[in-house]
């Protein structure tokens, strides 16, 4: 069920960050094998945006399914998709 609702978002995404955008993904620790497969679709669903190391901080986040997260300084909510899933981005980042 996760996956399905985790493509639609990423439908979503690619509906609405701009082309050549580089972007990073918050996925879950715990279920690394699950969401390492997941993360490796985004990547071919999202093309030509690109995740660079994954690590540092991008213009647009996606947090899919990490309860708790610390939103960044600077960022805001520009998407919500329900709890714990939502987009984020930092107009102030080129």
């Amino acid at each position: 069920h996760s996956s399905c609702d985790f493509y639609a978002i990423l439908n979503i995404c690619d509906r609405t960050l701009p082309l050549g955008e580089e972007l990073q993904i918050i996925l879950p620790q715990e279920y690394q094998k699950k969401f390492a497969f997941l993360r490796e679709k985004a990547r071919y669903i999202l093309y030509p945006r690109n995740f660079g190391d994954n690590a540092t901080l991008k213009r647009y986040i996606l947090v899919y399914q990490v309860k708790n997260f610390h939103i960044p300084e600077g960022y805001q909510v520009i998407r919500s998709f329900g709890p714990d899933r939502y987009l984020l981005t930092n107009r102030g980042i080129e």
